[in-house]
């Protein structure tokens, strides 16, 4: 797990399934 969302960006905002 990561302490802070800012080392995993793709877990708080994952991109779009385009």
């Amino acid at each position: 797990m990561f302490r802070s969302s800012e080392e995993s960006p793709k877990y708080v905002h994952p991109p779009p399934h385009h």
